[in-house]
């Protein structure tokens, strides 16, 4: 690097020397080879050199770290592979990782396998509003730790508080918890069948989805890492790490709109305080609404109902009833009624 020179990115010699004389915005490595700054010269990230001597002159500056290893018998021999052993090791804990994003889909998929193929089906359907609703959600995420904090805050004020406190602040950890998890295996099952369908053709299952969609993103990490140990190829490698992010970023978004909207047009929250209210009345047998303002309208739940209807009382004994039958036990025949009176004579005329 000469004087004058400058480099918008990073300097990495492999089995050689590096003298820096201008400007580098970036880092400079160097493995089994020396690195050398002289006055002026300018580094803007870290300077490494591995297997090789770091020589500093004074007017020189570095904004970064240093690290340096000493130069042992040989170096110059085996110590270039140390970045590529370093990168093997990498791409290991970078599988054991996609492993373990992969039993974690699993679990997802397997538990709840209908409302996560609902909540795919809904991005596919409409990506927009699945969208929207998960930058509100991620949009509503500090408000609502900072409102649940001052509750909490105050609810410690009392002893019987405190439990309510830790509850409320553990319910919305775990509301987001689930919210990241699950929607990310949920964008994962997206990509995972966009993939397979067009390399292999045909619909996949939902948890064949899910693992595709694992390797998909996990596998740019891998990508990225192979990419910086080759020369002329480090920027791709930061470009490709850089789409990961921004990958993971946008499914995990479009995956926790789709559940939270999905949630709310079932009314699961709704209906699971409805439920636990119900059962609650009817644990206690008490019905905690109030009662009805004076003035209002009896209601069928405030009225009582009507008592049942008595049986009709026994009429008297006519004194016009027929006589009881003679046959019966105990009766008394009546006397017969006398003969009616006979008309009286017509008068008589005295003139005749």
């Amino acid at each position: 690097m000469h004087a004058g020179q400058a480099v918008d990115g990073d300097v990495v010699s492999i089995g050689g020397s590096v003298r820096v004389e201008g400007l580098v915005k970036g880092s400079v490595t160097a493995v089994g080879g020396d690195v050398t700054l002289v006055p002026g010269a300018r580094v803007d990230g870290d300077v490494v050199c591995m297997g090789g001597t770091l020589r500093q002159e004074p007017g020189s500056s570095i904004s970064g770290q240093l690290v340096t290893a000493p130069r042992v018998p040989g170096a110059r021999l085996f110590l270039p592979v140390l970045a590529a052993v370093g990168v093997g090791f990498k791409i290991i804990m970078h599988l054991l990782w996609m492993l373990f994003v992969a039993g974690i889909a699993f679990l997802v998929v397997k538990l709840a396998p209908g409302r996560t193929q609902a909540a795919v089906d809904d991005i596919r359907s409409d990506p927009g509003t699945s969208f929207l609703w998960g930058l509100l959600l991620w949009g509503l995420a500090i408000p609502a730790m900072l409102v649940v904090s001052i509750a909490a805050a105050l609810l410690c004020i009392t002893i019987i508080g405190i439990p309510l406190a830790l509850a409320a602040i553990l319910g919305l950890g775990l509301f987001f918890a689930i919210a990241v998890i699950w929607g990310t295996i949920s964008g994962f099952a997206l990509l995972g069948g966009q993939v397979f369908t067009r390399f292999k053709g045909g619909e996949p299952t939902l948890l064949r989805a899910a693992i595709w969609g694992v390797v998909c993103v996990v596998g740019l990490r891998i990508l990225s890492d192979v990419l910086h140990i080759l020369p002329l190829f480090g920027f791709l490698g930061g470009l490709v790490s850089f789409i990961r992010y921004v990958l993971w970023a946008i499914l995990m978004t479009l995956g926790a709109g789709a559940l939270v909207r999905a949630e709310y047009q079932r009314r699961t929250v709704q209906s699971w305080w409805q439920q636990s209210q119900f059962n609650r009345r009817r644990a206690t047998g008490v019905d905690d609404y109030p009662p009805p303002p004076p003035g209002a309208a009896p209601t069928s739940a405030s009225v009582p109902p009507p008592p049942p209807p008595a049986p009709p009382a026994a009429s008297p004994p006519s004194a016009f009833a027929p006589p009881a039958s003679s046959g019966s036990a105990g009766s008394e025949a009546w006397p017969p009624m006398p003969p009616p009176p006979p008309p009286p004579p017509p008068p008589s005329d005295p003139i005749g």
